[in-house]
């Protein structure tokens, strides 16, 4: 990532009044719906679904979604307040809300209009639950090590591959994919990202976690998985830079 700063003196975080109030009215609702429900949701390892529906009722799933695609319109601060607050309180309540954020980022920025109000939209509501499935047995951080493949078939490609460690992977109705469209020379060259439906993502099963019990993490595989051409996000090629500005996103 490149700074974008001449110097460090001119880096300013501009905390507004709106800003505080977003994270009083957050603590408070953290507090409130959330605490009480942290050492049952660990030891169910499962988040209750009618928290969720509070968390959709104010706006949680979109924060700095634009208006016109189902978010609330805020700056990327909205996020990080709301993500500090509820970790705070609950790790595996945040971590949920962390990929589906990644999610409606990614789109946003590297996707076409089209992909933005099908997709963006029904997370930014709340009415769908979205994954990244990056990590893979020998690849992870190391995006340039990934295995999956997609292979161009007419109108379509053919996914294959094992994706290992997802965050809402067992639970997602949408997925963000890495997988290499050709071998790149560099290694990184000739990676790709797909948006994946459901119903093409095999669950190999609920990954048990020493921390985050309530975080559904997951392994996946794709068997000739058959994804539209509509569904490579942005160029095809460029999937390590997607990854990595996604994960810059992600972990500021």
């Amino acid at each position: 990532m490149v700074f974008p700063f001449n110097s460090i003196e001119e880096f300013k975080i501009n905390i507004t009044q709106d800003h505080e109030l977003f994270r009083k009215a957050i603590r408070e609702f953290c507090e409130r719906d959330v605490l009480p429900l942290v050492e049952k949701g660990e030891k169910e390892k499962d988040i209750p679904r009618d928290l969720k529906d509070k968390a959709k009722e104010i706006g949680l799933y979109g924060l700095d979604v634009p208006v016109e695609y189902g978010g609330q319109g805020g700056d990327y601060l909205y996020n990080l307040i709301a993500s500090e607050e509820m970790s705070r309180v609950w790790p595996s309540f945040a971590t949920f809300f962390l990929i589906n954020w990644m999610f409606t980022h990614a789109i946003l920025t590297f996707g076409n209009e089209e992909q933005k109000r099908k997709y963006v939209t029904e997370v930014a509501k709340g009415e769908k639950v979205a994954a990244f499935a990056n990590t893979e047995p020998n690849a992870g951080t190391d995006v340039a090590g990934i295995q999956t493949t997609a292979n161009k078939v007419n109108d379509h490609y053919v996914i294959n591959g094992k994706k290992i460690f997802i965050t809402n992977g067992d639970i997602a109705d949408y997925y963000l994919v890495t997988a290499r469209t050709y071998a790149g020379n560099p290694r990184w060259k000739g990676i790709s990202m797909f948006i994946v439906d459901k119903d093409n993502v095999k669950i190999e099963g609920r990954i048990e976690t020493t921390g985050l019990k309530a975080s559904h993490t997951a392994e996946i595989s794709f068997n000739e998985a058959k994804v539209p051409e509509e569904n490579l996000l942005g160029e095809e090629g460029m999937g390590f830079k997607y990854a990595v500005a996604s994960f810059d996103y992600a972990r500021t």
